[in-house]
């Protein structure tokens, strides 16, 4: 399932290392970019379907 995200010369990344990944990241910042890609999809939907 994952292969199909792009190809992975050293291999499928192991849990821990997803995991390592997944503990540097900033929550505030990710829920910033949440947000922010919430609204373009909301705003291209309403251009779309208004």
């Amino acid at each position: 399932m994952v292969k199909k995200y792009g190809t992975f010369e050293a291999g499928i990344p192991k849990h821990d290392t997803i995991a390592r990944v997944s503990c540097r990241l900033k929550s505030d910042e990710i829920e910033k970019a949440f947000q922010s890609w919430i609204s373009g999809v909301f705003q291209d939907s309403c251009r779309l379907n208004c």
